[in-house]
């Protein structure tokens, strides 16, 4: 990597001139961006004390960290160096330990490189103090030095597994992730240590679990004296003996379920605790499943001394019982409650189709616990709940009675609050719970007076003590309830002063803060201050330090301790999908304009189908508001596969959107555009059907079109999700200028669903819908604007744009669009995934004749490699209801899921 130098005066503490780079590598496969950020300073922060005032600063014997520098860091990431160091952007750096603070730095990153396989690196720290701001930039340059390459790994050993190098060795090599990495190229594959001993414990683990307990794996780096960054690996292995587990007994489950339970795998030990253990699991197992007794016996089986040393043998002897099943659950002595509010607190339940209705004691136990503090919160602190279980004599059936003594009800006679001066009195006690009257209950009375707490520190008391009290003077079963509030000095939020931010200017992040100067001190809202903060893109970490809270003082002073992430990105990449072939892209980025927090950027994309380009800004926090804005102007030429016609786009758009708290965002956008077809092949007239299109479908369009939309969004992940659900709704209010083919209401919807109901195992669905209503008098739109279906993006056995097409093979769009997917997703390990799928997709209200109608249907199956920024995949999916002439299917290249 080379360096730039850095333009203007500074002045350095050691013998080089400053130079360096700002980079962000990002995307399917990344360039680099070399960029050389001047930034504006914050140098000395205090506060001067006054008697009522806590000091938060002395002044600085120094000045600050406005950058830090990284070369040489390849193929290590930046911000992995960045977490080794103790210093960060925005960190004082004082003249009197600049040395030593250096010292450290290097000493940390080169211990660092060294467990990352690197040999002897050598680090350079030096930090250049502007003499425009008195702050300092850090210099990090890395030479990493050598590294060892691992040429060959060698098991010795005895033992069947150790042994058997015809099955074994690349049996064991596969669990390893040294010999993985061994397969790349230059300094991808160097030799780590720290992943030798995570392959030496999986190993480990590898054994036990096939029964060699007492396994010892060491391992030994053989240099080559030939070629002096190169070593080998040995392995040595002492299996031990084998252990057997022989189950008799076990008819409800089978040994591979019964043989998780053991814990003997963890230690490979067995002694008395581990059996003991292991016994536990097992019953516990069993009961769950409705056996009330099991009886669980583990022993060893010695045989003669020479097949000892071979292999042990311990038999687990399980006597099951029989499988108790609950027949009817009554209640009986509620005379208050009702037995329909009572049986919501109880999971026991009898038996019916697709529910075993076993007997559980632990849950029976729960449920009696459930029932005895339902009981409590209505007043009756006396009541008694003892379930009475009746089984017949073969002890499969049982009939449970839950007995419910309520005793009398405890109900609040009175409220009285002590104390209280800053809020009305009457809006104290409506906040509360309990009223008079009601039941007590004394964890609602604990509830109430954190209530009041909280209310009372929002007002500028953040020392609020609140006591509760429930007293019986005159008779037990009636509660006066006492509150003494404390309501401690009133405070007022002080000066807000911010250190770090080189680059984004301070009114930028104050307008994040929820409380301002002068205003009652409100914890709540200083904890939601430094959330909003720490949700902007352009911070990277944030600290906030109260002065004066511990000390009581009447006004707190905050300091704001950021560190500002790198603003600059270049995104580039090139790849392939069959959705659009051969690709090519870049992206540049400026996230903090202006120190702004204005994001600023610039796209372009170049395909087989045509190109596109466009810049933009986006403001997240318009009018000082939460609602957030985009403007961009765009051009694109796109002609998609198997289409007869291609479309050139100029245009604008203006966009505004808002996320709420319920996971709810909500927006609406506004186009402006120009668009013009053109023809693709010989056949483009032949694709428009009526004189209507002919005879406008070749000029320039101009339309304007407004774009509410409405959107749902729970899922846990955005690039690989789970679970979740995710729902969209939009209504394209489009009026063409020139030409009424742009003259129509598109709706649309997006539905997505995903569950993993086993660790490895995600369900994803989705679901598409889409009409357009035409408002023009023949009732006729432009194709460019119709719906198609077909391809890797919706019903993947089919072409791209081909589920439906005329006798010249070519793709026919519609007025409607239905389409779905169920999708199995295997995660196999190694970051392979395989799926299972079908898809389905309907068109129908055609602009041309003679176009069957209904459903075609597709399904298949694909093998994905899952990636930090997104999986890279091919499927194949084949047609289920093929129709003469057709292909049997179709694949698919993609990166990213395609929902």
């Amino acid at each position: 990597m080379n360096s730039v130098k850095k333009q203007g005066r500074m002045t350095g503490i050691g013998q080089r001139k400053l130079n360096g780079r700002q980079v962000r590598m990002n995307g399917f496969s990344a360039l680099m961006l070399i960029c050389c950020l001047f930034l504006s300073s914050f140098q000395n922060v205090s506060a001067d004390s006054s008697p009522k005032e806590i000091s938060c600063f002395s002044n600085d014997r120094g000045g600050r960290i406005k950058d830090i520098r990284i070369q040489g860091a390849f193929p290590l990431l930046e911000r992995d160096i960045l977490s080794v160091m103790t210093l960060y952007t925005g960190s004082a750096l004082d003249h009197d330990r600049i040395f030593i603070d250096l010292s450290e730095q290097k000493s940390l990153i080169e211990s660092h490189l060294e467990k990352q396989g690197f040999i002897h690196p050598s680090v350079t720290v030096q930090a250049f103090l502007d003499a425009s701001d008195t702050n300092y930039v850090v210099q990090v340059n890395m030479d990493k030095g050598q590294y060892q390459h691992l040429r060959n790994i060698r098991f010795t050993g005895t033992g069947a597994l150790a042994t058997n190098h015809a099955i074994s060795d690349i049996r064991l090599k596969t669990r390893m992730t040294t010999w993985k990495k061994a397969l790349l190229p230059g300094v991808s594959g160097r030799l780590i240590h720290a992943d030798i001993l995570k392959d030496i414990q999986n190993l480990t683990a590898f054994y036990r679990i096939r029964g060699y307990l007492d396994v010892g794996i060491d391992y030994k780096i053989v240099p080559l004296p030939e070629h002096p960054h190169q070593a080998d690996l040995e392995i040595s292995i002492s299996e031990g003996a084998h252990y057997r587990f022989d189950w008799k007994g076990n008819e409800a489950f089978s040994e591979t379920k019964l043989k998780s339970d053991l814990v003997f795998w963890d230690d490979g030990k067995i002694n008395d605790i581990n059996i003991k253990r292991s016994i536990r699991k097992i019953k516990t197992r069993y009961q769950k499943a409705g056996y009330l007794e099991p009886r669980i016996d583990i022993r060893e089986i010695h045989g003669p001394s020479e097949e000892t040393i071979v292999e042990k043998v311990f038999e687990i002897t399980i006597t099951e019982g029989p499988k108790t099943r609950i027949n009817q659950i009554r209640i009986a002595g509620n005379n208050t409650l009702p037995s329909t509010e009572i049986e919501k607190q109880i999971l026991s339940e009898p038996g019916r189709i697709f529910q075993p209705g076993v007997l559980i004691r632990e849950t029976l136990d729960e449920d009696v616990q459930a029932i005895s503090a339902l009981y409590f919160s209505k007043g009756f602190r006396t009541a008694e709940i003892t379930p009475d279980i009746s089984l017949t004599p073969d002890r499969t059936r049982a009939d449970i009675q839950i007995n419910i003594h309520e005793g009398r009800q405890t109900i609040v006679s009175e409220i009285t609050i002590i104390g209280l001066h800053t809020l009305p009195m009457q809006a104290a006690l409506d906040s509360l719970s309990l009223k008079t009257g009601s039941p007590y209950f004394e964890d609602m009375m604990n509830n109430d007076k954190n209530k009041l707490t909280e209310l009372i520190s929002e007002t500028g008391h953040p020392h609020v003590q609140v006591q509760a009290q429930a007293s019986f003077p005159d008779d037990p079963f009636q509660a006066r309830i006492e509150y003494r509030i404390d309501e401690g000095p009133y405070v007022v939020m002080g000066d807000v002063i911010v250190s770090g931010n080189f680059t984004t200017r301070e009114r930028i992040l104050k307008n994040e803060m929820e409380i301002r100067t002068g205003d009652p001190f409100s914890l709540k809202k200083l904890l939601q201050s430094q959330k909003n903060i720490r949700n902007m893109e352009i911070i990277r970490s944030v600290q906030f330090q109260s002065c004066g809270l511990k000390e009581k003082a009447n006004q707190v002073n905050l300091i704001i301790a950021v560190e500002e992430a790198k603003p600059y990105i270049l995104d580039a990449g090139i790849g392939y999908e069959t959705e659009k072939g051969a690709f090519a892209h870049t992206r540049m980025e400026d996230r903090n304009l202006l120190g702004s927090n204005i994001k600023a950027w610039a796209e372009t994309e170049i395909s087989q189908i045509g190109y596109k380009g466009e810049t933009g800004l986006t403001e997240p926090r318009l009018m000082e508001s939460r609602v957030s804005a985009d403007a961009l102007v765009y051009a694109e030429d796109r002609s998609e596969f198997n289409q007869s016609f291609g479309v050139r786009i100029l245009g604008s758009s203006l966009a505004f959107s808002r996320k709420w708290e319920n996971k709810i965002s909500t927006g609406i956008a506004f186009n402006a555009e120009n668009r013009q077809l053109y023809e693709n092949n010989d056949l483009f007239s032949q694709s428009f059907q009526t004189d209507y299109l002919t005879a406008n479908g070749f000029a320039p369009r101009s339309l304007m079109m407004i774009t509410p939309k409405l959107q749902y969004d729970t899922r846990d992940s955005f690039v690989r999700p789970r679970k979740g659900i995710f729902a969209a709704g939009y209504v394209d209010v489009s009026r063409g200028i020139d030409s009424d083919l742009d003259h129509f209401l598109r709706y649309r919807l997006d539905t997505r669903y995903y569950i993993s109901p086993m660790n490895r195992l995600t369900f994803a669905c989705t679901a598409k819908w889409g009409y357009i209503e035409p408002m023009n008098t023949a009732r006729v739109i432009a194709n460019d604007q119709l719906f198609y279906l077909g391809g890797s993006a919706n019903v993947r056995g089919f072409d791209e744009n081909m589920l439906r097409f005329n006798t010249n093979n070519e793709p026919v769009g519609a007025l409607s669009s239905t389409s779905g997917t169920v999708e199995a997703r295997i995660d196999l390990g190694n970051q392979i995934e395989l799926c299972f799928f079908t898809d389905s997709g309907r068109l129908g209200q055609y602009q041309v004749s003679n176009i069957p109608d209904g459903f075609r249907t597709s399904a298949g199956i694909g093998v994905r490699y899952l990636t930090p920024i997104g999986p890279v995949g091919l499927v194949y999916g084949f047609k289920l209801d093929r129709e003469p002439g057709e292909a049997p299917g179709r694949f698919h290249i993609s990166i990213g899921y395609t929902f």
